[in-house]
């Protein structure tokens, strides 16, 4: 008797699988080989370096990992799987939440202090980074065959704040893909040192 065919991934996790690797392939690119001054370099001091950006990547990351993996992890325990084939649907906040974090958005803001990096990150936060991608490479992969749109993750921000596991997964990768392009941005620089 043959195993039965695993659960067939959504488009959208497909998708958002490819994205994230596409994300930790260019985060290579662009550090592989930089100095220590160059990873810690910033037009000015409000500005970020390449360092910044990968360092808030990296605590955001943990954090959402933090609050998704037991809801995964409890879902599949209870055997999970009503709408298991449901596209990813976005509720309003979700919606507005994911447009804002897009590369190329025109929305500017502080970020949160609970995912502020210090000062003065280590220049390799973008290996720590790296490392932290399995992490949610695993989430994506977990949340396989569950009901995306039915289960919920609270934000680091506030727990009065809740995302659908699909949308908050989105988030993830997109703030990532955000925050890749304004370290390409920094390297990109007329002033960016080349020592």
């Amino acid at each position: 008797m043959s195993e039965p065919a695993p659960p067939r991934r959504p488009p959208d996790l497909r998708s958002l699988a490819a994205d994230l690797e596409e994300v930790s392939r260019a985060t290579e690119r662009l550090c592989t080989g930089l100095s220590d001054d160059q990873l810690t370099w910033r037009t000015n001091l409000e500005s970020w370096s390449i360092a910044h950006c990968f360092e808030h990547l990296r605590i955001a990351d943990t954090l959402y990992a933090w609050r998704a993996r037991p809801v995964i992890e409890r879902a599949r325990a209870r055997g999970k799987r009503r709408g298991a084939e449901e596209p990813i649907a976005k509720s309003w906040i979700g919606r507005r939440m994911i447009s804002a974090m897009r590369p190329g958005s025109a929305y500017r803001a502080r970020a949160p202090k609970v995912f502020r990096p210090e000062d003065k990150p280590p220049p390799k936060s973008w290996r720590h980074f790296m490392a932290g991608q399995a992490t949610t490479a695993g989430l994506l992969r977990d949340a396989e065959g569950l009901p995306l749109n039915r289960l919920h993750v609270a934000s680091p921000i506030s727990r009065l704040l809740r995302l659908r596991l699909g949308e908050s997964l989105v988030l993830l990768v997109v703030h990532q893909q955000r925050h890749l392009a304004q370290a390409e941005r920094v390297r990109a620089d007329p002033h960016f040192p080349d020592w």
